[in-house]
């Protein structure tokens, strides 16, 4: 899905909101060390694709780099006010970054 979004942003939108600005590597190694688990391969690559792009047409939507730390906090407040049970099954390959205990 990443490549046909990419071709889209750059035949429609690269004009408007130039070259997309994406996270690095170490941004990410960070996210995961403070997130103690590790990302979703399509998180990131879509972080390292846009992550550091919220001047562009996802602008306000929270979605970037920057956001994941909070939004994985509020997220957590959220499932609970909303009496969403969270994931409890055991190992890496079952752990969501967002829905952490």
């Amino acid at each position: 899905m990443l490549p046909k979004t990419q071709q889209f942003y750059n035949e429609k939108l690269r004009s408007k909101y130039g070259d997309a600005k994406g996270a690095t590597v170490d941004n990410l190694v960070e996210m995961e060390r403070k997130l103690d688990l590790k990302l979703p391969l399509s998180l990131k690559a879509y972080l390292l694709w846009v992550g550091n792009h919220s001047d562009g047409p996802l602008i306000g939507t929270d979605c970037f780099a920057s956001d994941i730390l909070g939004n994985t906090e509020y997220f957590r407040e959220f499932l609970d006010e909303n009496s969403i049970k969270r994931f409890t099954g055991t190992g890496t390959r079952f752990k969501s970054f967002w829905l952490l205990a």
